[in-house]
């Protein structure tokens, strides 16, 4: 009588399946895991940047990317980053808004050379980041893509680009956990939705 000593085909299907099983929960898991970092390191770089520009406004006076000749000041400022008022008409630096694309492309190139933030003065990078262009920017209420904060509340940082799974979490850690109020907000299709639509976020300064 001959006994065979292998493995049945359903024995190891249900082994396969285990291990998927396995397999798919592990890769879940790491997926959350690098989520929450990325939500981690764009919440520091929010805090960072708010942080470095009031500390730059109290030295000089005026916000970065907004200071008039900021070159008779701050070493290597490139001439695009060194406006002088005298040349503007409407007169728009120096007005406390980070109202225009040249202002808001100075902030990084100030705040760099001023020695207040590390890193790359041709802009500042989230880790959401997805393109050849910085995504993070410092702009006028105005110009954002939220519009709907207060009076009081001039500028913003702008995250260009985030999934607003990711948009959801950095509210609910630095803000209100609502996105349409706050200081924290986005466009109003990414409240309490869940996956990973696209939108941008600002952050009131």
């Amino acid at each position: 009588m001959n006994k065979h000593s292998g493995f049945t085909l359903i024995e190891i299907s249900i082994v396969l399946v285990i291990i998927g099983l396995i397999l798919g929960a592990v890769m879940l898991k790491s997926g959350i895991v690098i989520g929450n970092t990325k939500t981690t390191g764009t919440i520091s770089i929010i805090k960072d940047l708010s942080g470095s520009m009031a500390d730059f406004k109290g030295r000089y006076h005026y916000l970065p990317g907004d200071m008039p000749k900021a070159g008779d000041d701050i070493p290597d400022i490139s001439n695009t980053c060194n406006i002088d008022p005298s040349t503007q008409s409407p007169k728009t630096i120096g007005n406390g808004l980070l109202d225009t694309t040249a202002e808001q492309g100075c902030v990084s190139v100030h705040l760099v050379k001023a020695g207040y933030i590390k890193g790359n003065a041709a802009g500042i990078e989230s880790p959401y980041k997805n393109g050849s262009t910085a995504d993070v920017l410092v702009k006028s209420k105005g110009t954002a893509s939220v519009t709907t904060y207060p009076v009081t509340v001039l500028n913003v940082i702008e995250i260009g680009q985030l999934p607003c799974d990711a948009a959801n979490a950095i509210d609910s850690k630095m803000d209100d956990g609502d996105t349409t109020t706050g200081n924290v907000r986005t466009n109003p299709s990414c409240k309490n939705v869940s996956g990973n639509p696209i939108a941008a976020l600002d952050v009131a300064l």
